[in-house]
């Protein structure tokens, strides 16, 4: 029935479609409307100026009753958006959307658009409420990506995105929380809903051990929802990382195995990892909580590759030395195994030479010398060991490089 309500009111409010001139020239535009039906659209006129890139639309719903809102935001181009989580296929159609204030029933929505995108399309915006709310729209523009609610002067604002101080969560840091230490073990007490965070920086494959005690068996129901990220959103039942039921149990332990994104959140710093926990129990509860991470270290794609080019070099290197050693050697054997007939040089031819043109000594002669000496057929003369060493990987003479043999 609710999701038959609400495609009516979608369709409805296509025909039915309020302007709302947004002159960004003047820094900020205020809206304060009532709404009384399940979808309200509005076409948005934006009046731009050429130093306005951002446009930052936030929702402050004003109202005195103490039951939470359920309210969604959404924005498209060119046509208006579509919601319907209740749904099998969940479909949500439009380029904005601040799921992360219905799913928490916050007060505040936000929505950041850039004004350089689609500037030609119609923007059209819709609010989904289960009730008649009174609310506040606020249309900020600026030359740089804003962070909402200004970090509800709990954090500091870096590209767009709160980074929250110490105690303190939520993508405009509005819920204070508990920080845990990892490698201790500290007492949390539970009264309907906690949270509790931890920071750590991995560039690597991690694992996450998490260990929930108490003295006696718990009777209630106790829900414990996590989420590994780098922005300080909360986890809810679309975005956790773990989420679990503990009933009748005195101990439960938690196992995640996580790959982080490298790139950091905020810029060049580098990336640090938030372990958000969110703890909801139907009455008060007292907790021994333990957290120990384990960094398992991995090369990446680019390492390894480095790595294999660099082995691969290395063995084809190797191959290409023993190819050189082994064509040395054969020729060495092949060279030795040739037989080579030389001259023994006269005396007239001895008068002629006074040096050996491969060791470039003096030939000494004596009574035996021309023993020593040998005389090619090409007729030059050298020392028999000198010419038998050459001979060993040349078969030319070392003269004129005409064959010995």
């Amino acid at each position: 029935m609710i999701r038959f309500l609400i495609l009516i009111f979608h369709f409805q409010s296509i025909f039915t479609l309020q302007i709302l001139e947004i002159d960004v020239r003047q820094g900020q535009t205020k809206f304060n409307l009532t709404q009384k039906r399940v979808n309200s659209t509005f076409q948005l006129k934006i009046l731009k100026e050429e130093s306005s890139r951002y446009l930052l639309i936030e929702l402050f719903v004003k109202h005195r009753s103490r039951s939470s809102p359920n309210l969604v935001l959404l924005q498209s181009y060119g046509q208006a958006p579509f919601y319907d989580l209740e749904s099998p296929k969940k479909r949500i159609l439009c380029d904005h959307y601040d799921i992360n204030g219905q799913q928490q029933s916050k007060k505040y929505h936000y929505l950041q658009l850039n004004l350089d995108q689609n500037s030609g399309s119609e923007s059209y915006l819709t609010i989904l409420t289960n009730k008649t709310q009174n609310y506040q729209l606020v249309f900020t523009a600026s030359h740089i990506m804003q962070c909402p609610n200004n970090c509800t002067q709990n954090g500091e604002c870096i590209n767009g995105t709160c980074r929250c101080n110490q105690g303190f969560l939520d993508e405009d840091c509005s819920q204070s929380a508990q920080q845990f230490l990892p490698f201790t073990i500290q007492n949390i007490s539970i009264l309907a809903q906690q949270y509790i965070y931890t920071t750590f920086n991995a560039t690597s494959n991690y694992s996450l051990s998490l260990a929930f005690e108490t003295e006696k068996t718990i009777k209630s129901k106790i829900k414990i929802q996590m989420l590994v990220s780098q922005r300080y959103n909360l986890p809810c039942d679309i975005n956790n990382s773990y989420n679990h039921t503990l009933l009748d149990s005195k101990r439960v332990d938690i196992r995640l195995l996580q790959e982080p994104q490298l790139e950091s959140t905020f810029g060049q710093q580098p990336p640090q990892n938030l372990l958000i926990i969110k703890l909801q129990s139907e009455e008060e509860i007292n907790f021994k909580l333990s957290i120990d991470f384990q960094i398992h270290y991995h090369q990446d794609a680019e390492e390894m590759a480095t790595i294999i080019l660099v082995v691969t070099i290395i063995l084809i290197l190797i191959v290409a030395l023993m190819f050189i050693y082994w064509y040395c050697f054969k020729r060495k054997n092949r060279n030795s195994s040739i037989s080579y007939s030389y001259q023994t040089p006269s005396e007239d031819d001895m008068k002629l030479i006074h040096e050996c043109s491969i060791c470039l000594t003096d030939f000494i002669q004596t009574q035996d010398s021309y023993l020593q000496w040998a005389k090619t057929n090409c007729q030059h003369i050298f020392h028999k060991e000198c010419l038998s060493k050459w001979q060993e990987y040349q078969i030319t003479c070392p003269m004129c490089r005409k064959p010995l043999i």
